[in-house]
């Protein structure tokens, strides 16, 4: 089976969007935003079923912001001693992902990701 996308081509598509990239591995993407005068890190995990399901979106630097909802207290199963938290957007929400167009994928959940984080760090 073809390879459907590259965390390069995202990354490409990303930046041509305006949006500034940290690092870009094959398995994630991390991003800087400025929320709210807070500067903002999140990392995007493009996991196996990727871009057939959304990535997974977690905030850098978790215990920096405190107690926020609709973030959780996890690890990263990459690197257990990074404190980051999972941004959950809510599973009720009707989406449609077009797998054709990963970067679409990709950058329609992370405009979800960054929306969440700008309402509950006003």
């Amino acid at each position: 089976m073809p390879e459907l996308f590259s965390t390069e081509s995202i990354a490409d598509y990303l930046r041509g969007q305006g949006f500034e990239l940290l690092e870009v591995t094959d398995s994630y993407i991390t991003t800087l935003h400025h929320i709210n005068g807070a500067e903002v890190d999140i990392k995007g995990v493009l996991g196996m079923s990727f871009p057939f399901e959304f990535p997974s979106f977690y905030l850098l630097n978790r215990l920096h912001f405190g107690q926020l909802a609709h973030v959780s207290w996890t690890k990263d199963p990459e690197k257990p001693d990074d404190d980051v938290g999972l941004i959950c957007e809510g599973v009720t929400i009707s989406r449609s992902v077009n797998y054709e167009s990963p970067e679409l994928v990709y950058e329609f959940g992370l405009e979800s990701a960054v929306r969440t984080l700008t309402r509950i760090l006003s």
